[in-house]
């Protein structure tokens, strides 16, 4: 038995070259790494440039940034998606995390959780409120601006039109604009969590 990228079996393991030819990309059945993603160091192009970006911002590529740089034209937007969403206008960035992490958290992105807890707390929620999350409901951990907001995230995850009760509530919190830029938020990180989960990102 052979072993390839990592260290798996050949059982396990189909390996080819990206488009560039300066990257491996490893589609893993069985292990903790993710299924499809850019193995090492990319040699130039955009997937170098992805994590040039990364790198920029104060962080290595993780597991998330390894996958989108195996479609990095793609990936790149994306990743100026998130970086947007999270910096972009006068919406302190503390709501968007608590939108961020309800949203993962209800989704399923352990991924995205863990990636997000230290930035959510870095950005004015306590520990107490990270760890209350997942029974916001029963919890004196939040105010009414941050009940309302998390209503809405919850009635946007269920998946039916978000009711007119809900949305008014909202409203009085936030301004028209933050409210679709929260919005945005949460529809972005359910892709990030089903790409997470789809492709074993951990």
């Amino acid at each position: 038995m052979t072993t390839g990228i990592a260290g798996l079996s050949s059982e396990h393991l189909k390996v080819r070259q990206d488009g560039g030819g300066s990257a491996m990309v490893a589609e893993l059945e069985h292990s903790d790494a993710p299924r499809v993603s850019v193995r090492g160091e990319p040699e130039g192009g955009d997937a170098a440039f992805l994590f040039e970006t990364v790198r920029r911002g104060g962080h290595e590529p993780d597991g998330m940034h390894r996958v989108l740089a195996v479609v990095p034209e793609t990936g790149i937007k994306i990743l100026e998606v998130a970086l947007s969403l999270r910096n972009s206008g006068s919406l302190p960035r503390r709501f968007r995390e608590l939108v961020i992490l309800r949203t993962v958290q209800i989704e399923g992105g352990a991924h995205e959780f863990s990636a997000h807890r230290p930035m959510a707390l870095a950005h004015g929620l306590s520990q107490d409120q990270v760890d209350s999350l997942h029974r916001w409901r029963g919890s004196n951990a939040f105010d009414e601006a941050d009940e309302a907001l998390l209503d809405y995230v919850d009635a946007l995850s269920s998946r039916t039109p978000v009711s007119a009760e809900i949305y008014a509530t909202a409203i009085r919190h936030f301004a028209p604009a933050d409210l679709v830029l929260l919005t945005m938020t949460a529809g972005f990180y359910t892709l990030a969590a089903r790409l997470s989960n789809g492709l074993n990102i951990p």
